[in-house]
């Protein structure tokens, strides 16, 4: 699923215009990207949870030459599915019985 397979479904289940879809859309994914360069996480109950965490420094090697090299610690987009989303992908034999 992509951008404009979102824009499609949004305005057929609110009965939208698909320039009002890829409107409320771009204003949902500017909040979110706004929280997530905050440092603040983005909760969506029953989906997940969004959040920046780091990437430690850790040795690396330059693929053209072999060289050793530093690869410096830097942020990273993370996202941790929610209960209810792990346990449709995984049906009803989760385990539990």
């Amino acid at each position: 699923m992509n951008k404009q397979d979102l824009i499609m479904h949004l305005s057929e289940s609110v009965e939208l215009t698909q320039a009002k879809a890829a409107l409320a859309l771009d204003s949902i994914l500017r909040a979110m990207s706004g929280a997530l360069l905050e440092g603040k996480p983005v909760r969506l109950a029953g989906f997940g949870t969004f959040f920046v965490g780091t990437r430690a420094a850790r040795p690396g090697r330059n693929p053209a030459t072999g060289q050793k090299i530093r690869i410096p610690e830097r942020r990273a987009l993370r996202f941790r599915a929610g209960k209810i989303l792990r346990n449709s992908l995984n049906g009803p034999w989760n385990g539990q019985g």
